[in-house]
């Protein structure tokens, strides 16, 4: 059996007893999140051998561990993006990272903005957005961080994914729905709580998933992705694309769907407690848990991939590293 290589970077809660962090926290703040911290963690890993489920083989993954002592604004990591020049962004409770292989750059948000805890990050033609949870967005783009919107255009609620929706008009996902924004302001598209935006297929389409299904959103038609076995019954953990256009989707029973131009397959994984998917491109799908990481690929099976930091991992975020 060959062994395919993938790297991720994965954002992981767990637990350090006594220790305490440094934050900048954008304000020059410092703070000891206490004894459960999120960890930014890169770490690469082979495919292992197929198994069952209930008898997940396990493996054990080369890791870096990043927290704030690196540099990090905060050890609270929420999201994570990478632009076109290859900066690796990061999002805290308390602030804005940037990372360029070497080292965080603390980047400050803009002067008047009512929140720091950064709950959305999307990489657009001209530079990042990054959406607040207290439903602003700001931008960055010729090296500052500037506010988009006023913050009464929006309704408020935390910004849980952004995307390009052609021109200058950007989709802002929150908990209180999906909205378009041009320049000049918002418009509501619909009331559901949106989970993430993802890009869908060629003329700007997309894919929009809330907590129970995805929507395929093209030239203002939307097309609801059907689920098979569940209907509206099921609950979407967490989404990401794969290689071809793909969409995977986890659900909270524990299947993981994945949708393409042939049709949706399901795939009875018996994970509970989904949090996070990001697929390679070799086509390994990732998975992060409350209980731990694990990887799948259809051929080679289910492995649980121990991080050295012990069982007690929760993972918060997954980003698949070219």
């Amino acid at each position: 059996m060959s062994a395919a290589a993938a790297s991720i970077t994965l954002v992981s809660k767990q637990m350090r007893p006594g220790a305490e962090a440094r934050a900048g926290g954008g304000r020059g703040a410092p703070r000891t999140p206490g004894r459960w911290n999120r960890t930014l963690v890169a770490a690469v890993a082979a495919a292992a051998i197929a198994v069952t489920p209930a008898e997940a083989g396990t493996r054990q993954l080369a890791v870096r561990h990043f927290t704030a002592a690196d540099g990090l604004v905060q050890d609270d990591v929420q999201t994570l993006v990478r632009d076109a020049p290859g900066y690796l962004w990061v999002g805290t409770r308390d602030g804005l990272s940037r990372f360029d292989g070497r080292r965080f750059e603390i980047v400050a948000l803009p002067p008047g903005a009512t929140g720091a805890s950064v709950t959305a990050l999307a990489a657009v033609a001209d530079g990042v957005l990054a959406g607040l949870a207290s439903g602003e967005v700001t931008k960055w783009s010729s090296g500052e961080m500037r506010a988009v919107w006023p913050p009464s255009v929006l309704p408020g609620a935390p910004v849980r994914s952004m995307a390009s929706a052609g021109g200058d008009a950007v989709l802002v996902g929150t908990d209180r729905g999906l909205w378009r924004c041009p320049p000049g302001g918002c418009t509501l598209l619909s009331d559901a709580a949106v989970r993430t935006v993802l890009p869908g297929g060629p003329q700007e389409a997309l894919w929009v998933v809330t907590a129970n299904g995805a929507a395929h959103l093209a030239a203002a038609v939307s097309r609801p992705l059907a689920l098979p076995g569940c209907g509206q019954a099921c609950g979407v953990a967490a989404a990401a694309m794969g290689p071809a256009g793909r969409l995977w989707l986890l659900l909270d029973d524990g299947r993981l769907l994945a949708a393409g131009a042939d049709g949706v397959s399901s795939h009875l994984l018996g994970l509970e407690r989904g949090t996070a998917l990001a697929v390679a491109e070799d086509g390994t799908v990732w998975i992060g848990t409350r209980r731990g990481l694990f990887s799948w690929t259809g051929e080679e099976g289910l492995t649980r991939c121990m991080l050295r930091a012990g069982d007690g991992v929760e993972v918060e975020a997954l980003l698949a590293d070219r």
